[in-house]
């Protein structure tokens, strides 16, 4: 007969652990959180932008399809072959199945610029915000949550684009200003002057990632009501540093950014045009008689 061997007491203790862990309450799934210091949990997102549409085919059917994916690493994508492209889209595809808990699929359509989640239960605001961010982050695959808020904002019947005038190489700020550094993946507001007598707001949003160091911003600025007078989405990518600040002279805001990309800075200056009194003392109001 061979030898009998024992089992090492390690490997019982294992067993028998399991065993008893099997005999316990059945564990409720969990929903994963994003960390804890992310920006979009610090708030209940109570309504979805407009550009996100949720759909109930079944109880156990949800679909969410979020437009306006379209960014500069997309454009890049489906400028690639197409293996490479299709390599690209479903690098994507496979990042949001990993943020989306329960996901069953993900689909992206470059042509439309959409992305479908399909999923057996209701999402939580703050799951989708958590996917969209990111994508944003990790390769620019799509705009940023407070970004798709933003495009949410009505257009004011006074929007114009050339109602400011963006002033690239401006020149030496005042000294002594206050800088707000833009945050790379959150939004940044202040109260702002529009016209010589009314407050408006300026918004400074992350629309996605520029690089592994920065993000590309649009800049917004806002009537009382919220409603977007002026858009810029295109012309800042790098950190960002904004003040406002009186510079003419002229009793209205002007916005300050000074634009750091990759150690090349530059100065900008937007300033609003607006029709000013010939005379001291007379109302700069069109309307006024």
């Amino acid at each position: 007969m061979g030898e009998k061997r024992c089992a090492h007491p390690l490997a019982i203790a294992v067993v028998l652990g399991l065993a008893v862990y099997g005999m316990g309450e059945e564990k409720k799934q969990v929903v994963r959180k994003p960390p804890w210091d992310h920006p979009r949990l610090r708030f209940e997102i109570e309504k979805l932008p407009a550009a996100v549409v949720h759909q109930v085919e079944a109880e156990d059917r949800h679909v969410y399809t979020i437009s306006g994916l379209m960014t500069d690493r997309m454009a890049e994508i489906i400028k690639m072959r197409r293996k490479e492209r299709d390599e690209g889209i479903k690098s994507f595809e496979k990042s949001i199945s990993r943020q989306i808990q329960d996901c069953t699929e993900a689909a992206i359509d470059m042509d439309a610029g959409t992305c479908t989640v399909r999923v057996p239960r209701e999402l939580k605001g703050w799951e989708i915000a958590y996917m969209m961010d990111c994508m944003a982050f990790s390769g620019g695959g799509g705009p940023y949550w407070v970004e798709l808020e933003a495009r949410g904002l009505a257009k004011s019947e006074e929007f114009a684009e050339g109602r400011y005038t963006l002033l690239d190489d401006a020149e030496e700020f005042p000294d002594g200003m206050a800088w707000f550094q833009a945050p790379r993946c959150d939004s940044f507001s202040t109260p702002l002057m529009v016209g010589p007598d009314s407050q408006g707001r300026l918004l400074v949003t992350p629309v996605t990632e520029s690089c592994m160091c920065h993000s590309r911003y649009a800049i917004r600025v806002l009537d009382a009501g919220d409603r977007v007078l002026w858009l810029d989405e295109k012309s800042f990518k790098g950190a960002l540093r904004v003040a406002l600040s009186d510079v003419d002279g002229d009793g209205v805001h002007e916005i300050c950014i000074h634009r750091d990309d990759h150690g090349v800075e530059t100065k900008h200056l937007i300033r609003e045009n607006w029709d000013k009194p010939d005379e001291p003392g007379a109302s700069p109001d069109p309307l006024a008689e």
